[in-house]
């Protein structure tokens, strides 16, 4: 193993170690500076709420290719007897992303001893990618909105297939995601006289029916669309009193940010409409939206011919990822890809508890982005 291999996976190790929640990256920001600070970028830049933008510039005329990586972790407690565990109880990186951080760092290092000639290399480390808000935020922050970006490139490593193999896809590589909290209110009442209050158990029941009516799990559908619910609650533990309040969460689904809207738009309606109908108040809030991730022809076939440059295998996935990913605004701004990194085929899943980033895929992160600089013909 190369020094600066192990330099990198210490780096990993330590980025693990202070895991902090969306948001709240102040420290792993502060230790990715300092790394990248090393690494002699052309510019360095702190963006809005703990991002970071390191700039390798070449001396002459091409594209500008933009590689990001998600820096926050989770709040799940970690299960791991490591050296390295978290520090910070109740938070851990059970996503991989102070591995995605730790590849980007090393391409930092392989553009400082290997500069590109043409173009413009920029390296973003976005916060807040699990709560869907990350990528926002850096859109809105004029340092970055001020950049020349021809093409976005990310990548996310994936438990369950073999080590280093690229997975790749044109189009949706990831649903759209949004999730909304029903809230409502109705009057409470004697339990033994429950008609003479307004109880939201019953709409409750009728929505999360509604929410199964509306699901179309099959992934190979283009209608594909799946609402699942997350939690709910009513009234009080006072078992005199029937309830007179509750609410219910629900996480939705579905393959393009078009049908997405439209099946929340059929839900909310529906729920709108019987709320009003039993008497109730209805509020619904949306949270944490990610958009499709789109990934376009061109960008995909850099990224094949960057992965046979690279020697590593690859395959074409016939659907789209279940799960949301922060860079779809990215690529909805910028011609670009998503694609995945095989973690292993036994590895634990992302966001269980036993889960830890595997090292020994971090030189095939690092090669694969540096075969786009050079496919791009950048150096």
């Amino acid at each position: 193993m190369s020094s600066d291999l192990e330099r990198i996976i210490s780096l990993r190790q330590e980025l693990h170690s202070i895991a902090e929640l969306s948001g709240e990256e102040v420290e792993t920001s502060k230790l990715i500076y300092r790394f990248l600070e090393e690494q002699k970028p052309s510019q360095l830049l702190k963006l809005s709420k703990n991002g970071l933008l390191a700039i390798y510039e070449g001396q002459r005329n091409g594209p500008s290719i933009l590689f990001r990586a998600d820096i926050d972790a989770l709040p799940i407690d970690e299960e791991n007897e490591i050296e390295y565990k978290s520090k910070n109880n109740g938070v851990s990186h059970k996503c991989g992303h102070d591995g995605h951080s730790a590849i980007l760092c090393a391409l930092a290092m392989e553009l400082h001893m290997n500069p590109i000639t043409k173009g413009r290399a920029l390296l973003l480390f976005q916060p807040a990618e699990e709560t869907g808000e990350g990528a926002q935020w850096m859109l809105d922050d004029p340092r970055f909105s001020e950049q020349k970006i021809d093409m976005a490139f990310a990548l996310h490593n994936l438990p369950g297939y073999p080590k280093n193999e690229i997975v790749y896809r044109t189009g949706s590589f990831s649903c759209g995601v949004i999730s909304i909290i029903v809230s409502l209110k109705g009057k409470t009442a004697h339990a033994g006289q429950p008609q003479s209050g307004i109880n939201p158990a019953g709409l409750i029941s009728k929505i999360i029916m509604k929410a199964s009516e509306l699901t179309n799990e099959e992934i190979e559908d283009e209608n594909y669309g799946l609402i699942t619910p997350i939690f709910g609650k009513f009234g009080t533990k006072a078992y005199g009193t029937a309830a007179g309040k509750g609410e219910v969460h629900f996480t939705i689904r579905a393959k393009r940010t078009v049908i997405l809207h439209e099946l929340l738009e059929t839900f909310e309606t529906f729920i709108k409409k019987e709320a009003k109908y039993e008497g109730l108040k209805c509020k619904i809030e949306r949270l944490q939206e990610f958009l499709s991730t789109n990934n376009d022809e061109a960008s995909v076939n850099i990224l094949k011919e960057a992965a046979d440059r690279a020697g590593l295998k690859k395959q074409e996935r016939m659907y789209p990822f279940r799960w949301g990913e922060d860079f779809g605004r990215i690529v909805k701004k910028f011609s670009g890809a998503l694609f995945g990194l095989g973690a292993g085929e036994n590895m634990p899943e992302l966001h269980n508890q036993d889960y830890d980033f595997p090292d020994e895929i971090i030189g095939a992160g690092k090669d694969i982005f540096n075969e786009i600089l050079n496919v791009a013909k950048m150096r």
